[in-house]
């Protein structure tokens, strides 16, 4: 139990925030009065959000945070870091596992697919197979059917409608 500096309540410690420089490694205010100060803050401000924006903009663009910032996602996201994308890259060839094309060519890295149920990693791939896998709910006798389908419309030139 912690009382907040601010409201003087008696709060449980999961009503406070982490803070790394204090004793108990708790901040003085509780989480409700912080979000409350912050809310003040940003009504004194009216030019607050632009500030914010220009600031999130020019730290993004430095390539140091910008990489600390991926490396973030993809460890949230799948459980690997930055290093370990880069290595999967390197052993397919900076290129997507099913169709080849290379990272980069919409202006996008490869995706990072991967099992839903699991979270398994798999393979990287470029944003038009993932989403084709992701359409035919990774099931691989949706994926044959398909194949199949085109394989037997490919010789029509055309379609017959009944």
């Amino acid at each position: 139990m912690k009382q907040c500096k601010q409201c003087k309540k008696e709060l449980d410690d999961t009503y406070f925030y982490h803070h790394a420089s204090t004793k108990d490694k708790l901040m003085t205010i509780c989480k409700e009065c912080h979000g409350l100060n912050g809310k003040k803050r940003r009504e004194k401000d009216p030019l607050f959000k632009e500030k914010a924006k220009g600031y999130m903009k020019k730290f993004r663009s430095n390539p140091y945070n910008k990489r600390k910032i991926i490396s973030s996602a993809y460890k949230t996201k799948y459980g690997i870091t930055l290093e370990e994308y880069e290595q999967i890259l390197k052993e397919q060839n900076n290129c997507c596992y099913i169709c080849n094309i290379e990272e980069g060519y919409n202006n996008k890295p490869l995706y990072v697919d991967h099992c839903h149920s699991s979270g398994k990693i798999r393979r990287l791939l470029c944003q038009h197979c993932n989403t084709g896998l992701g359409m035919f709910k990774d099931n691989p006798e949706l994926l044959i059917k398909a194949a199949d389908y085109l394989k037997e419309q490919h010789g029509r030139t055309k379609l017959s409608v009944a």
